[in-house]
């Protein structure tokens, strides 16, 4: 039977999204004023003001799987939020490194939990596949409209007063706190099972679509933590151009997002190739011409692919996974997806030491040929996956 959502429960789970976003995009513009804080400080070390908030998403994606047993997904939410609030708002305003990267992971912890709840309280909410797939979407626009907002305000704080004071950004937390005591849907605990075990269990697909998610975000955060290098190194700009940057990427997260649904119903099986010739062609833009405009441009196109295919990670788990497993799933994903991220700058790091070649420049090279690879591999997967037959959602069984 169809449920009546809200429309104010719509919009508390729909402005969630900027838990997201502002877990990516409100320290990325200000990591060139922060190296530049800690002279003395390896690249790596300060690039993990922005990436060590991975290794505790997964951490806290994992154990969401148990708490959901334990506790209310509404709880929980309202649980990470507080996090988010307190250890993101407050996590420049002590001037030492350790300290920022120990409030950093805490606020990452508290960001996995509402990462990994927001697709699992959609597939709840929304049992029809295209309406499903449709708030997937919409969820990921407004965390682009949010994250747009983010980074410009995280960019233009630090050029006006001091980068200190960009990360109280993090408390529109204490908002979205607000909608979802008053208007979020109190779920109940959940009880997984299957007719053999009793327990929500992973299938293959899973495991495979959750390696693409580590693929798809071990390369991709290299336009994240090198764009503000990027513009220190051409001389194009500082802070405030790599906010505006990143902008355009959640702009065309906006776009990508918004058409997501479309992209699907109009190719398939080839959505994930729609999405990597996006991402290749924008980061090609990127660093083709040394030109601001042109930049902006390439990113605006990286960031149509980008904010397509991130809310597809979760739609296709959602369609693919077993019965009653949405939860774990989606926390499968979420880890994985995380876990490419913390992975990519490491990679990144060593290619650079392999290559003797630390510029940025060299960073969005080696992005671009692992795009094209993708894409080859994305022909061949959707080629095979038309032959097998059309995506559809596999595990529309009712819970009690």
């Amino acid at each position: 039977m169809k449920q009546k959502v809200s429309v104010m429960a719509k919009v508390a789970i729909l402005i969630s999204a900027f838990y997201t976003m502002a877990d990516m995009f409100v320290v990325t513009p200000i990591l060139g004023e922060i190296s530049i804080a800690f002279p003395n400080a390896k690249i790596t070390t300060i690039e993990l003001c922005y990436s060590l908030s991975q290794i505790t998403v997964i951490i806290s994606s994992l154990l969401c799987v148990k708490l959901c047993t334990k506790f209310s997904k509404k709880s929980l939410m309202l649980f990470g939020g507080m996090l988010i609030a307190i250890f993101g708002g407050l996590g420049g305003m002590i001037e030492n490194l350790g300290i920022m990267l120990g409030m950093r992971a805490m606020e990452g912890f508290g960001a996995g939990i509402c990462i990994s709840l927001i697709p699992a309280i959609i597939a709840e909410m929304f049992r029809d596949e295209k309406e499903m797939t449709r708030m997937m979407g919409w969820q990921a626009a407004v965390g682009a409209i949010l994250g747009t907002l983010s980074s410009i305000a995280a960019g233009k704080i630090a050029e006006s007063i001091s980068w200190h004071y960009s990360y109280y950004v993090y408390l529109f937390a204490v908002i979205i706190i607000i909608l979802q005591v008053c208007f979020l849907p109190k779920t109940p605990t959940e009880k997984p099972k299957d007719d053999l075990t009793g327990k929500a269990f992973i299938n293959r697909a899973v495991v495979e679509w959750a390696f693409i998610s580590f693929i798809y975000a071990a390369m991709t955060i290299c336009i994240f933590i090198k764009t503000a290098q990027y513009f220190l190194e051409t001389g194009l700009g500082g802070a405030e151009h790599a906010g505006i940057a990143e902008s355009f990427i959640t702009i065309g997260s906006f776009l990508g997002a918004c058409v997501m649904a479309w992209i699907f119903e109009k190719f398939d099986s080839f959505i994930d190739l729609v999405c990597w010739v996006l991402i290749l062609a924008g980061t090609i833009a990127v660093v083709s011409f040394k030109n601001v405009e042109i930049v902006y441009l390439g990113m605006l196109i990286f960031g149509i692919g980008y904010g397509a295919f991130f809310p597809w990670l979760y739609a296709k788990g959602t369609m693919i996974c077993a019965p009653n497993s949405e939860t774990k799933t989606i926390s499968l994903i979420t880890a994985t997806y995380y876990l490419g991220m913390f992975s990519g700058t490491f990679v990144y790091a060593a290619l650079a030491n392999i290559f003797d070649n630390h510029t940025a420049y060299f960073a969005f090279i080696c992005m671009i040929i692992s795009s094209a690879v993708m894409c080859a591999f994305a022909t061949v997967q959707g080629v095979v996956t038309r032959e097998k037959g059309v995506l559809k959602r596999q595990n529309l069984v009712e819970t009690e």
